[in-house]
């Protein structure tokens, strides 16, 4: 885990954590799937993240959008997505 305690964009000596350190006990790895587009990012699943230094929060895993011009998403048909612009040439 990785911060930038002053916020200036530049890691700093000491800013690389690890997950112990940053009083995470456990990340769940089995969250159901659950795409939803949201303000231009896509969540495809949320699970539970244990915390030794207080409640448990929830973590999610998306994938952020630059634009949604020109860009369609689809299921694909093993379950992934495929990212193609307008004129069919993919994406991602």
């Amino acid at each position: 885990m990785s911060t930038d305690r002053d916020a200036d964009g530049v890691g700093d000596p000491g800013g690389v954590l690890t997950l112990a350190e940053a009083g995470i006990d456990g990340i769940g790895l089995t969250g159901p799937r659950d795409e939803q587009v949201l303000e231009g990012a896509i969540q495809f699943r949320s699970t539970e993240v244990a915390r030794s230094t207080g409640p448990a929060t929830t973590a999610f895993d998306v994938a952020l959008m630059t634009s949604s011009f020109g860009v369609r998403w689809e299921e694909t048909a093993t379950g992934g997505l495929s990212f193609n612009a307008d004129d069919g040439s993919a994406v991602l």
